[in-house]
């Protein structure tokens, strides 16, 4: 039988509901900084690893540890709060993220969108050479620049860099052009397309994950290698934004190049996916209050929209919360001279 493992990125201190299927495997991410030690998962430090880059490299330091430290025919990597819906049904999706947003992560959630469907897992997997989830257009994905009209435009909203007068995306494609130019003519028509290929999940054949972490690492390495030889602490996020943007170039690379045989899934995104007995009922109040008020919201200031932007900002202010750049990576700014390395 076809041996297929996903490997499920888990947040430290988050007590998650694992799914019970044997092609799952929960990693903790950045296990070297867990203090607790009581996860009860496989950590990715062990072996060959990059555990402690977890703050700049998020998820990526799981993707590095199955890549290193594990074997099977297929692999993919999801989220503790993102899953692969395997059902027939299609279900509603958000517009601007095109995934399937639902209140808890529990018994009753996990049979309806078959991701423990272990049968139906493998025919799935088993019939193409990758599992990606559903695209989305960057015209309906806000930013928090407002609405982008290309892939690139979008990535540049989100992490802007002083001191250079290159765009994120145009330092995407001159280390792309510098270390793996085979791939230069996808990341060129990549970023100037609409189609988005994000949230790293993904189920491959062994060869093609073996050949997208040689793309992606050595780029995401150097990258990293750079600032630091100018005394810069990278902010938070920096590393693995790169490596998603490097996510959806192999993506596409895969697709129109290579012309491989794939499926599109949904992403379901579950907004709680803490263990509790009995049945979430207050999750799902929570959850539908939460979308009562962000349509009253969004109708009056639109995502994307600086409206929206002064309003988060007030209420920011208000709450004396930290700027968002630190709490969640968003616009990082890197003071950067990428013009003293190589052609960059």
């Amino acid at each position: 039988m076809t041996d297929v493992k996903i490997f499920v990125s888990h947040r430290i201190g988050i007590d998650s509901v694992l799914p019970s299927c044997p092609v799952y495997t929960p990693v903790l991410c950045g296990a070297v900084f867990d203090k607790s030690g009581d996860m009860g998962i496989q950590g990715d430090n062990t072996g060959d690893n990059i555990s402690e880059k977890r703050p700049s490299y998020c998820e990526f330091t799981v993707q590095y540890w199955a890549w290193k430290n594990t074997e099977s025919d297929y692999i993919g990597l999801c989220h503790y709060r993102r899953y692969f819906s395997f059902s027939d049904k299609l279900f509603k999706a958000k517009r601007y993220d095109r995934m399937v947003h639902t209140p808890a992560l529990y018994s009753k959630t996990i049979n309806r969108f078959g991701i423990t469907d272990y049968e139906k897992i493998l025919e799935t997997v088993q019939n193409h050479d990758a599992v990606i989830p559903t695209p989305i257009n960057v015209k309906q994905l806000p930013t928090v620049h407002g609405i982008k009209d290309t892939v690139g435009e979008m990535w540049d909203a989100y992490t802007e860099f002083s001191n250079s007068d290159k765009s994120f995306s145009q330092i995407i494609i001159d280390y792309v052009e510098r270390l793996a130019p085979k791939y230069l003519e996808a990341a060129c028509s990549y970023l100037s397309g609409e189609i988005h290929h994000g949230f790293n999940c993904y189920v491959m054949k062994r060869s093609l994950f073996n050949e997208m972490c040689e793309f992606q690492f050595p780029v995401m390495k150097q990258f990293e290698e750079d600032c630091n030889a100018e005394g810069l602490l990278l902010p938070e996020r920096t590393v693995g934004y790169l490596g998603e943007a490097l996510n959806g170039i192999f993506i596409h690379y895969l697709l129109n190049v290579k012309n491989i045989s794939y499926k599109e899934l949904q992403l379901v995104f579950f907004h709680d996916t803490k263990k509790y007995d009995g049945k979430p009922i207050k999750q799902y109040i929570k959850f539908y209050l939460g979308q009562l008020f962000d349509a009253v919201l969004s109708f009056f200031f639109p995502r994307g929209s600086k409206r929206r932007q002064r309003l988060k900002k007030l209420f920011r202010d208000y709450m004396q919360l930290p700027p968002e750049d630190k709490r969640y990576g968003h616009h990082a700014v890197v003071k950067f001279d990428f013009g003293k390395y190589g052609n960059l």
